[in-house]
Formats: C-alpha cells, structure tokens, sequence
C-alpha cells in the first residue's frame, strides 16, 4: 500500500531524527531526517484515506521538534567561493 509505505518511512525518519536530537548531535544532522520525514509525511497526506490524519499530525509534530531545536529551523547556507579573493599564487 503506497499511503502505508509513505507513512512509516515518515515515522522511521522522524524516530531517527528525535533520537539523534536527545543523543545532542549536530543540528545539520537532524535537520536532514526531518526533512526527510517531511516529505514522506506530505506524500502519505497526498494518498491518506478519507478521515485519516495521522500525517498531518505527525508533520506538525516534526515541526515543532525543528523549531525547539537552536538552528536546526533555518538551513546552513551553502559557502560559495569567492574567486577574487581565494586566490592563491603559485611559487615558480
């Protein structure tokens, strides 16, 4: 059953996630199972019969476990180079 299997990888995801979070790891780390949750959650939301929200509870419940965690919320912006200044010259 599809909606079944987009629901359990969301709640395998989302467990991984809240043990890591107790374990204190890297924000960065979390971040990337929640997200993973996430998206399982709203594919099972998209496929969930008529009366069932389970997803929708577990998506919020996901949310609000990002938001009780200092910067997990906003994802690391990537470093871009900066050819001008990262030169670095050759010996000859």
């Amino acid at each position: 059953d599809p909606y079944e299997h987009a629901f359990y990888a969301g709640l395998v995801y989302e467990r991984q996630a809240k043990a890591q979070l107790a374990a204190h790891l890297p924000a960065a780390s979390i971040r990337a199972l929640f997200d993973q949750a996430l998206t399982h959650y709203a594919e099972a939301e998209r496929l969930r019969p008529p009366g069932n929200d389970d997803p929708i509870l577990r998506w919020n419940s996901c949310v609000r476990a990002l938001h009780a965690v200092p910067d997990a919320v906003r994802p690391e912006a990537p470093v871009a180079p900066d050819w001008d200044t990262d030169f670095v010259p050759h010996r000859r």
